[in-house]
């Protein structure tokens, strides 16, 4: 029971972890840190966010793959919400160029949902073909008719 609650939503902690260390490093914010912050606005969503559906290659957690999906879109929608927070408070310019710095957040975090609902698209008719194919092996060849 406990392995089963230690998959998405734990990656997407150490994500949040690692993404407000990375973002301790710009402190004070600098001009090369702000610009080496920003790169990872696209990380998040084009690289993180799928892998979040790697959890689909545990065994331990493909027996209820409903639920599973639904676990993993929750966390990766909330945690590249976050993440993406967490490295845009620390993107600082100090000049005109900061008005623009929360359009880098918005746009992480919109192509993070989107790469999200194509991963899921791609992944509804997998579970459905998967868990079918479980259930026709399960229920065996049919029984016999009784003689009456």
């Amino acid at each position: 029971m406990v392995r089963q609650s230690l998959c998405p939503e734990v990656f997407w902690l150490v994500v949040c972890g690692a993404m407000y260390a990375l973002a301790r490093t710009n402190a004070p914010p600098t001009e090369a840190g702000s610009q080496a912050l920003e790169k990872w606005w696209f990380v998040l969503p084009f690289a993180l966010t799928p892998l979040t559906f790697l959890a689909y290659a545990l065994p331990h957690l493909r027996a209820r793959p409903w639920w599973l999906l639904l676990r993993v879109n929750l966390a990766a929608g909330i945690g590249i919400v976050f993440a993406s927070y967490v490295i845009t408070e620390a993107i600082d310019y100090q000049d005109s160029r900061n008005a623009g710095v929360p359009m880098g957040w918005m746009m992480s975090v919109l192509f993070g949902w989107f790469v999200e609902f194509f991963a899921t698209i791609f992944a509804v008719p997998v579970i459905a073909w998967k868990t079918r194919r479980r259930a026709v092996r399960m229920s065996g060849p049919p029984a016999p008719p009784t003689p009456q």
